[in-house]
């Protein structure tokens, strides 16, 4: 889906809070996806969905999206399944620690000092201009206005990790997991979440883990499970990349989109009836780990690429 970004989707101001019905700003980018899971919601029946079966993933800030439309009193009883990718689970904050009234007097001291003082000034101007306007003199400094999601009040009333521990947050099955080489510090929090919510739902957690160095063409530094490198597998889309992936990879393509399309189904990533993945309990810390075995690796960094057969496979909601 697409949604505003940036200064379009996430600024602060008074001006802007006042012409609210809520009295608050910002925020508009969660805003436009939790319309775009109305849309869904509304017409999907009209295209063969199942409006009562919405699944949303999303993977690094996709997922931190994820994160808070299962946590916004606006969306709530309409996600069913949700799938968070590499953005992590308990531990990590996404939300600006200000206040409405605090993010709305910086950002108007910044603008008004560019000469923005006006709601027809600001939306007479470019996105170049109100971007330079709200950067401040390095990317730490501490006075320029970020763009990203805030407690408002009334999209977002506390942050993910204290709606997990309440259990506020819509209860229903999750996948979650990363990659080898992410960013640091998701698996704890990864783990952490799976056991609060085996300790207070009865839905399940599922939890993967992608250990799959990417081939290259030989250089090092294009190496790794990096953040991001599951989403040729995901989407099945190894075909689009000019790394040069054997039929190993495709076979872990395929089982990868099944385990994503069954959940996104069944709410289970076996389909119907329970298989090798099992959920992650603090009895039993199952994880799935996709990776290709020791006789596949070798005969990647030796055999030739193969050329996809077919076509590739998206999903969404």
């Amino acid at each position: 889906i697409n949604y505003r970004l940036g200064v379009f989707g996430f600024l602060c101001h008074p001006a802007l809070s006042a012409e609210s019905a809520h009295g608050v700003s910002g925020n508009y980018g969660i805003l436009d996806q939790i319309e775009s899971l109305k849309w869904i919601k509304k017409n999907i029946a009209q295209f063969g969905g199942d409006p009562d079966n919405i699944t949303v993933f999303g993977q690094s800030a996709g997922a931190a999206s994820v994160k808070n439309m299962v946590i916004s009193p606006l969306s709530k009883g309409m996600v069913k399944k949700a799938i968070i990718q590499s953005i992590g689970g308990i531990g990590m904050s996404l939300s600006a620690p200000a206040t409405q009234e605090e993010l709305d007097a910086k950002s108007k001291a910044k603008l008004d000092a560019a000469g923005f003082t006006t709601l027809e000034q600001l939306r007479g101007a470019s996105w170049d201009e109100l971007v330079k306007a709200c950067a401040g003199e390095g990317p730490r400094d501490p006075n320029a206005v970020r763009f990203s999601p805030h407690n408002d009040g009334v999209l977002l009333t506390e942050d993910f990790n204290q709606a997990a521990f309440n259990n506020s947050l819509s209860d229903v099955p999750y996948m979650i997991g990363s990659c080898a080489n992410d960013m640091p510090g998701l698996a704890n929090g990864i783990q952490r979440f799976a056991e609060v919510r085996d300790s207070l739902s009865q839905h399940p957690t599922y939890v993967y883990y992608f250990d799959r160095p990417l081939p290259t063409d030989g250089r090092k530094a294009l190496e790794g499970s990096f953040h991001s490198s599951e989403l040729w597998y995901v989407f099945h889309t190894l075909g689009r990349s000019w790394r040069p992936f054997t039929e190993a990879d495709y076979e872990l393509s395929n089982r990868m989109v099944d385990y994503w399309t069954n959940f996104c189904k069944y709410g289970n990533p076996n389909g119907a009836e329970d298989g090798e993945w099992q959920p992650y309990t603090q009895e039993n810390p199952n994880f799935m780990l996709f990776k290709l075995n020791d006789k596949d690796v070798e005969a990647s960094e030796v055999g030739q690429p193969i050329k996809p057969q077919g076509g590739g496979m998206m999903f969404g909601f």
